[in-house]
């Protein structure tokens, strides 16, 4: 049997080894002198018709020279079979297209990549939101120089570990040939450095007000609130992608996991 597919786009018959669900088919048997026509079950009345008067072309091609007599009413089961069988081949293929990671090593590390990433990013929220609780009122902040310290450093740390990481999931992406996670790998390299540059800046991140002290620093609220938007967007661009990921992932792979 031969098997051809109408291309709509071309306005002709190709023959063709593998069958998707859009597909209008003309299965050709050469030896019970017969063609049969099969629509997919996700391709529309108006392709068939169209493809339906174009059997001419192929009746009349030179590849066949032969004369068949159409059926599309009833297809035999010898036909079904072997459609059915093209068919399997290609939810086989389809299958295998949406596992971009081909070890089960590569699997399970960039899984545990993607979960410290994520609580990590919880972290990172949870420390920059925490100079919200700090004893403010409609002017000004007021901090303690060593609150401030211990809050940079950590947010620095965190930082840290999350590039480390980040920068652990780029290999992984390149080895497997798998842009998604390049991509947002690298989105998160850049950011997670724009980020910690930022905040080298140490007490000079703040412009501090009048009566501020060695131990004690005023800062406008404006600034704060600008700072925490910045690094909300900031984190964000990191975090999101990385959490979408993880959710995706797992629906994916949990074959391969659990």
């Amino acid at each position: 049997m031969l098997f051809f597919i109408y291309d709509d786009n071309e306005k002709l018959w190709k023959e063709e080894n593998i069958l998707l669900y859009h597909d209008i088919v003309a299965v050709l048997d050469e030896k019970e002198k017969r063609l049969y026509l099969w629509k997919g079950p996700k391709s529309d009345n108006k392709k068939f018709t169209e493809a339906k008067s174009r059997l001419d072309f192929l009746l009349n091609s030179p590849q066949l020279n032969l004369k068949f007599e159409i059926n599309e009413d009833s297809l035999p089961k010898r036909v079904l079979d072997k459609i059915d069988e093209k068919m399997k081949i290609t939810e086989k293929t389809e299958e295998a297209e949406k596992y971009k990671f081909s070890k089960f090593i590569t699997v399970r590390l960039y899984l545990i990549c993607l979960i410290a990433i994520s609580f990590l990013g919880v972290l990172l929220f949870l420390n920059l939101f925490s100079m919200v609780y700090l004893n403010w009122n409609n002017i000004n902040i007021r901090i303690t120089s060593q609150f401030y310290t211990d809050w940079l450093t950590r947010y620095r740390l965190l930082l840290i570990f999350q590039l480390v990481l980040l920068i652990f999931c780029f290999p992984i992406g390149l080895y497997e040939r798998e842009y998604q996670v390049m991509t947002f790998s690298l989105m998160g390299i850049i950011t997670s450095i724009g980020l910690f540059l930022l905040l080298n800046q140490g007490i000079f991140l703040f412009l501090f007000l009048p009566g501020s002290t060695s131990s004690v620093y005023f800062i406008s609220i404006f600034d704060i609130f600008l700072f925490l938007i910045i690094n909300s967007i900031a984190l964000s661009v990191i975090i999101l992608p990385h959490l979408y990921k993880l959710i995706t992932f797992i629906k994916t792979y949990r074959g391969f996991i659990f």
